[in-house]
């Protein structure tokens, strides 16, 4: 069997310290506004209630039923609860394409409005592991699948299918069998068309590779990057110059040594930013850094 042949779109410079800022949003059907630090704690709010009461999912508002069916249209509904008085969680589990039985959580207001967190880039100091897991990624497959290919179900039994239609048998199977637990997995070896070329996918290693491939290829390209040095205060007070790519190894050592504070370290202003262009601006606070990201934001829609 031929080698999978990845090509993958490597970063020079690694968001854990907030080193770059990018305005993409991989969910799809974004309407463009950009989502409120209010969103956020509603979201958190939902997460934390206790009193949170399993429904049915035809009960949802009829707006969250038609978001979901129009934006995560590859996506099956396994379970929603309402928090009284805060909204709706709803659980849904992908039925086709390379994201095959990922599950993820949407979040609604009590009109059935969908919430949305703050995502994007990590702010300089702050750790991957504090980022909210909750945003939901919308990462298109990059690939053609070559059928037919064939399913195993978490219950043991095998969807084969010829055609891309045939996904909708999977959506079927989860909609008939609510209660049975576990993920969907393909049989190994498949077939994909990527980059023009047919290529096999021997197990769901080389799988998991195709997939970091598609993030990489789906994000927009980014609008500047942090120029070194710059220096970050520290929530002790400390302070970390970080003269080069490396030098993030010490934001990340400060966290791991003190692994109870929550806080992140703040840039030291003045910093400059690089855009793709090639030209250098000067951000001499906050406000102006936050400047600088909407005008990226807004130079690509």
């Amino acid at each position: 069997m031929r080698k999978l042949k990845l090509t993958l779109f490597l970063l020079t410079f690694v968001s854990a310290t907030g080193l770059f800022y990018s305005c993409d949003d991989e969910l799809s059907g974004d309407s463009g506004m950009t989502p409120s630090l209010d969103e956020s704690d509603l979201i958190e709010a939902i997460i934390s209630s206790t009193n949170k009461q399993m429904i049915d999912t035809e009960t949802l508002p009829a707006s969250a039923l038609t978001a979901i069916d129009e934006n995560y249209s590859e996506d099956f509904i396994s379970a929603a609860q309402f928090a009284p008085e805060l909204g709706y969680e709803v659980d849904v589990q992908r039925t086709q394409g390379a994201w095959l039985g990922e599950r993820s959580q949407l979040y609604f207001d009590t009109n059935g409005r969908e919430l949305r967190t703050e995502g994007g880039e990590l702010e300089p100091g702050e750790r991957p592991e504090r980022k909210r897991r909750h945003r939901r990624p919308r990462v298109r497959d990059c690939f053609e699948f070559v059928f037919p290919l064939s399913i195993t179900m978490p219950d043991g039994s095998t969807i084969t299918l010829e055609s891309g239609s045939d996904w909708q048998e999977v959506r079927a199977w989860h909609q008939e069998n609510p209660d049975v637990e576990g993920r969907p997995a393909f049989d190994y070896p498949i077939e994909v068309v990527f980059d023009g070329e047919n290529q096999v996918i021997n197990n769901e290693d080389e799988m998991h590779r195709l997939k970091f491939a598609c993030r990489e290829a789906n994000r927009t390209p980014r609008c500047f990057e942090m120029v070194f040095p710059f220096s970050l205060t520290m929530p002790d007070g400390s302070t970390i110059t970080l003269e080069s790519e490396e030098d993030k190894a010490e934001v990340k050592a400060w966290h791991e040594a003190n692994p109870d504070v929550r806080e992140r370290g703040t840039l030291v202003f003045p910093v400059d930013i690089l855009y793709a262009s090639g030209e250098t601006l000067t951000i001499n606070s906050a406000e102006e850094l936050q400047q600088a990201k909407v005008d990226c934001r807004n130079s690509q829609e």
